[in-house]
């Protein structure tokens, strides 16, 4: 429920103070809030939100009969853990929308790879460091998510494509730090230091420029490209050697008595067999797209891939 504030606080959408006793069951109840825009597909005013933690079992028409008796009427949302057992709840006094796990994962999960809000930022609001949320325990430990560069919202909708439904998610990928020597001139040698970004969905590695483009990574669900889409051995220590490989000027003066020099270009090359090899997971934001098919949509480069074979929709 912290997690839900803060994302509604980042909004600036404002809640009433809620009563202490203002509870109905297993209905908890958040707060109050004048107007709220974007989440709906119709603006609603004065709208009484509402949250349910997780359980075992779904919630039942009953659960909400029981509810929609002791609350008032009016504009509700619900945002639940448990699933619902029904799919429409019909009142002649309640306009409710109901938001079932899958779709609080979605708009946590879209808050944190927009930068709208990051795991700092819940904890921040949280003054009681004794209850984590749910979100933050499930975090894997020192994992990191590339900012996304497009937003998914316009560029379907500049592809007429406006209505897909879009699930976050993440594309796995690795961050390799590479200790090894550089050979130069007259058999010169250097040790080295690199940080190397394998990219199986593009095909590529490149040199790992820093972490200013990265935020904590939300708990979503993780794909794995197909298996032969990582680089083998032989092939990525190849691929190294090219990418690690540096050119230096030398300049030397040829006459004392003049300002003219000679500059060399000298070649500094990697030794694949002094290679020390260690890499840890990264990864990239992205979107399911479900239009007339699914794909998935990278969110630093917009490129389109089909969803791997292995792959299960839940």
């Amino acid at each position: 429920m912290d997690a839900i504030k803060a994302i509604l606080s980042f909004d600036q959408i404002e809640l009433l103070n809620s009563p202490k006793n203002s509870d109905i069951g297993e209905f908890c109840f958040i707060g109050k809030a004048e107007k709220i825009s974007e989440l709906f597909d119709i603006p609603l005013k004065n709208v009484y939100i509402w949250y349910i933690k997780t359980g075992l079992l779904p919630v039942s028409y009953n659960e909400m009969e029981r509810w929609s008796i002791d609350s008032e009427p009016g504009n509700h949302w619900i945002i639940s853990e448990r699933n619902f057992d029904f799919v429409k709840f019909s009142s002649s006094t309640h306009n409710i929308i109901l938001w079932n796990p899958s779709k609080l994962s979605r708009w946590i999960g879209d808050s944190v790879l927009s930068g709208k809000i990051t795991i700092n930022k819940i904890e921040e609001f949280e003054h009681k460091k004794t209850s984590k949320v749910k979100f933050v325990e499930d975090l894997q430990k020192n994992s990191s998510v590339f900012k996304p560069q497009i937003n998914p919202k316009i560029w379907l909708s500049q592809r007429g494509l406006a209505v897909s439904k879009i699930l976050p998610i993440l594309l796995e990928a690795k961050l390799w730090k590479i200790l090894g020597i550089i050979e130069g001139p007259n058999n010169s040698t250097e040790e080295g230091v690199w940080e190397v970004l394998e990219d199986p969905w593009t095909n590529e590695i490149k040199l790992f420029k820093g972490s200013e483009d990265l935020i904590d990574a939300p708990s979503l669900r993780v794909i794995s490209p197909e298996i032969e889409n990582w680089n083998n051995k032989d092939i990525f220590l190849k691929k190294l050697k090219k990418i690690l490989e540096i050119r230096r000027r030398d300049t030397n003066i040829v006459n004392d008595k003049s300002i003219v020099k000679s500059i060399l270009v000298e070649k500094w090359k990697f030794q694949p067999q002094s290679a020390t090899l260690n890499h840890k997971q990264i990864f990239f934001p992205a979107w399911i797209i479900e239009n007339s098919g699914k794909k998935i949509l990278n969110g630093i480069n917009g490129n389109t891939y089909e969803l791997p074979n292995s792959f299960v929709m839940t």
